[in-house]
């Protein structure tokens, strides 16, 4: 149970790097290689994450900490 909440943070933790998946979505638009539907699906989806990402981290980190807190 620890191990999967560690991993969960790191893995929320990391998520919110929404900044890469713009770039690479503004490279495949300009390349003709993604429609601009599927541009918009990545930039909502970017915000999206980038936004709900810091707020699950909290809450597990928070988890983590009363958890490695409580006495044996």
């Amino acid at each position: 149970e620890a191990a999967k909440l560690a991993r969960a943070e790191v893995d929320y933790g990391l998520n919110a790097k929404g900044d890469l998946e713009l770039v690479i979505a503004i490279v495949a638009l300009d390349a003709g290689l993604i429609s601009a539907e599927i541009f918009s699906a990545l930039v909502v989806m970017s915000l999206v994450t980038s936004i709900i990402s810091p707020v699950v981290f909290k809450r597990l980190a928070t988890r983590h900490i009363r958890r490695v807190a409580q006495p044996a």
